[in-house]
């Protein structure tokens, strides 16, 4: 089983590698951090889904709430959107809209976790913006997971 502690260095190099000091990104948990891409709040994750099951590492930045109306032009937006974007896609998790990379930790490098932040960090930090133009009845949400305060 893949150790933690060497996925968190790498990770934590990666970071470092963009021009950030990890130490203050850190989350609550071990193997989590938060940041920010211009609007963009990200949030990276070391987990696993089952505890003797393989480890994982999530780059996700939330977009927006879910609309009450228009959904199905968001959606097919979305999607059009998800067909041109390589290594990332939009997804939804309970009332929230995403945009997130994931993969397996094994065999994973910094420049592989950097590119991975920086696909991310960038996706959400334009599309954040345009889909607040197009869609003017959402508000951007404020995102809370370890030391980050909602905005």
């Amino acid at each position: 089983m893949e150790s933690l502690e060497h996925y968190i260095h790498i990770v934590e190099d990666s970071i470092g590698r963009i021009g950030i000091d990890p130490a203050p990104s850190r989350g609550k948990q071990p193997g989590q951090w938060n940041l920010r891409k211009g609007s963009a709040q990200i949030a990276l994750d070391l987990f696993r889904f089952k505890e003797d099951g393989p480890l994982f590492f999530s780059v996700m930045s939330p977009i927006m709430k879910v609309p009450k109306s228009n959904m199905e032009r968001l959606a097919t937006e979305l999607l059009k959107i998800n067909h041109s974007m390589a290594g990332t896609a939009f997804t939804l998790f309970r009332d929230l809209i995403f945009v997130r990379a994931i993969r397996e930790a094994a065999g994973m490098d910094a420049v592989e976790a950097m590119n991975l932040i920086l696909r991310v960090g960038n996706n959400a930090d334009y599309f954040d913006e345009k889909l607040q133009q197009e869609f003017p009845h959402q508000q951007p949400i404020g995102f809370r997971t370890g030391n980050s305060q909602p905005e």
